[in-house]
C-alpha cells in the first residue's frame, strides 16, 4: 500500500516508521509548515493519505482528498464542530474518510467499558462521575478529543447528565447539577492518561487508560487504514470494531 503522509511530527515520524515495518511504502510527506501542491506526483502515486496535522488544515486536507479521489485517514482532532460540511463534501465527492480521536485499540477497549458502566450505575443517583486527562504541553486542543468522546458516550447512557463542561485541573469550580466535567492537564511530554471516576460516599471506582508510546497509536492508526482500502463513506474506530466480531 503506498501511503502519502499529511504531518511529520511525532505521531508522523511514528507512523512512518510503523508503516514501513508492515511493508507500506511513503510515497511523500507534507509538513504544514512548507509549501505543498495537490497535484504533486507524491500525492498522486498514493493510494491512501494518512493526516496528523492541526484543527486549522485538517478539514482543507480531508476536502481536497475527496476532490482527489483518495481515501484519507485523519487522526487530527478539533475539527468536528465542521464535520457537516466534510460529511456533504464526502457524500459531493463520493469520498472515504476514516476519522477517530484515538486510534489505540486500548483506549476503544476502555470506551466499551465506561458505556457498559454508565448503563449500570444509571439507576443510582449517588454516584458522581468525572472524567480527567493529561497530555504533553504541545498539544493544542483541550480536552482531548479521546477524553470528549468517552464524555458523549457516557452521556448516551446517563439520564442524570445533560453535557459536558470542560475545566483546567486546577480549577476550584463546582460543576452545576447535570454537569459532566472534563478535566485536562498539560504537562511535559505526556503522551496520554484518561481517567474516569465513578464515586459515591461509600466507594470509587476508576478506568484509565495510560499510553505509554505513541506505539499503540500508529498500529491502530494503519490498521484502520488497511481496512478503508476500497470503500466509501465515513467510518470511525466502531465500525472497524464491529466489522471484525
Amino acid at each position: 500500500m503506498k501511503i502519502f503522509l499529511f504531518g511529520y511530527g511525532k505521531m508522523g515520524k511514528e507512523i512512518e516508521k510503523m508503516a514501513l515495518s508492515r511493508g507500506h511504502e511513503i510515497t511523500g510527506i507534507y509538513d504544514p509548515y512548507f509549501v505543498f501542491k495537490f497535484d504533486s506526483k507524491a500525492f498522486e502515486n498514493a493510494d491512501i493519505v494518512i493526516d496528523f496535522t492541526t484543527p486549522g488544515s485538517a478539514v482543507y486536507n480531508i476536502i481536497k482528498c475527496f476532490e482527489a479521489n483518495k481515501p484519507i485517514v485523519v487522526g487530527t482532532t478539533g475539527w468536528y464542530h465542521e464535520f457537516d460540511e466534510v460529511e456533504n463534501q464526502c457524500k459531493k465527492h463520493n469520498g472515504a474518510l476514516f476519522y477517530a480521536s484515538n486510534f489505540s485499540i486500548g483506549v476503544h477497549v476502555m470506551l466499551k467499558a465506561c458505556e457498559l458502566l454508565a448503563k449500570m450505575v444509571n439507576q443510582y443517583k449517588s454516584y458522581k462521575i468525572s472524567i480527567s486527562e493529561a497530555h504533553h504541553e504541545h498539544k493544542k486542543d483541550a480536552p482531548s478529543g479521546t477524553a470528549i468522546t468517552i464524555a458523549n458516550t457516557m452521556l448516551r447512557e446517563l439520564d442524570s447528565y445533560k453535557e459536558w463542561k470542560a475545566y483546567p485541573d486546577h480549577s476550584d469550580a463546582r460543576p452545576d447539577a447535570g454537569i459532566l466535567p472534563v478535566y485536562y492537564h498539560r504537562e511535559g511530554e505526556i503522551v496520554g492518561i484518561h481517567e474516569v471516576s465513578i464515586e459515591s460516599d461509600i466507594d470509587r471506582i476508576v478506568i484509565e487508560h495510560e499510553a505509554f508510546s505513541r506505539a499503540g497509536f500508529a498500529t491502530g492508526t494503519l490498521i484502520a487504514t488497511e481496512w478503508l482500502i476500497g470503500k466509501k463513506g465515513i467510518y470511525t474506530m466502531q465500525h472497524l470494531f464491529d466489522n471484525n466480531k
